[in-house]
């Protein structure tokens, strides 16, 4: 039996945090090549270009990512809002994984008899995970996508 996972938001806080950081270093860089300009217009070319190289590009391509993953979640959700459809799922196991110094709770739950699907269980309280194995939870599909789910917070 074949086991996919729930739909989970990706986070895109740590690429906003790494696009400031790479923007702070590069008006840090800019400045300090601004400052050098007694050391010619080559000395000038050849730090800017090295800001471009080093800094904006990765920023430029950060930026990029962060804003397709932002626009992938918005169809998602927009998607559950728009056509999902609420089911009753079972209970068919649960895991636990140590991350560092937490441990990520999970349940596996099954509303169509070909597949099972995992999902990270964030709910306050652990909702989810609580539950024992055989118990209904309630979960939210795409029709037109009988693949993806998520756990649904009441």
């Amino acid at each position: 039996m074949t086991t996919v996972e729930a739909y989970r938001r990706e986070g895109v806080a740590g690429y906003v945090f790494y696009l400031v950081l790479l923007i702070m270093i590069a008006v840090g860089i800019i400045a300090s090549v601004a400052t050098q300009a007694d050391k010619g217009i080559d000395g000038m070319l050849i730090g800017y270009g090295i800001s471009v190289f080093i800094v904006i590009a990765p920023t430029i391509w950060l930026g990029r990512v962060a804003f397709r993953t932002w626009k992938s979640n918005r169809e998602m959700e927009q998607a559950f809002r728009e056509r999902g459809k609420l089911v009753e799922a079972t209970v068919v196991g649960k895991d636990e994984r140590e991350v560092g110094e937490s441990t990520d709770h999970f349940v596996i739950y099954q509303y169509a008899p070909d597949f099972t699907v995992i999902a990270q269980d964030d709910s306050r309280g652990l909702q989810f995970w609580k539950k024992d194995i055989g118990e209904k939870i309630v979960v939210k599909i795409l029709p037109d996508k009988p693949t993806v789910s998520m756990l649904h917070l009441k």
